[in-house]
């Protein structure tokens, strides 16, 4: 970025915060995540079928709930230019609560673990997605391979 030295993987401690841009999830949202993956079930594009379920009304796919979070996470890196080389997985995802057509979620990432490689590092970030009330409604964790600092670069 003009301006703005890259981040390497020395940059991102424990405990470096970001927050991604708030994304209002829409019937739009939902009915082309069903189609790119093939996921139509009821309870996501059914209207009547899903008012008659304990959730009273449609809700988000929680694949779709991961995806949104983690990549507005995404676009908070590419905007910092931190130097990402990979995802290499994510685990312990957990759905917590339904997202809801009309929710507002704020996806934010905390990094919790840092691992030094021989030519990158690994960078283990937890992942929430908050919704509009301040309740967490989705969690998990994702691991990036981040480029190290080159030797004699002493922009920090």
């Amino acid at each position: 970025m003009i301006g703005t030295p890259p981040l390497y993987f020395e940059d991102l401690a424990e405990g470096y915060e970001l927050e991604g841009s708030t994304v209002t999830v829409t019937e739009s949202h939902v009915v082309a995540y069903a189609g790119l993956v093939g996921d139509f079930y009821k309870l996501h594009v059914d209207k009547v079928a899903a008012e008659k379920t304990p959730f009273g009304q449609r809700v988000a796919h929680g694949p779709f709930t991961f995806a949104l979070t983690i990549g507005q996470i995404a676009q908070r890196l590419t905007h910092l230019d931190v130097q990402v080389e990979a995802i290499v997985g994510a685990t312990d995802m957990r759905f917590l609560a339904p997202v809801f057509f009309d929710d507002t979620i704020t996806p934010l990432g905390r990094v919790v673990r840092v691992r030094e490689r021989q030519t990158n590092g690994a960078v283990t970030i937890a992942l929430t997605a908050r919704n509009q009330h301040g309740l967490d409604v989705f969690t998990g964790e994702f691991t990036l391979f981040v480029t190290r600092r080159p030797s004699g670069d002493t922009d920090a």
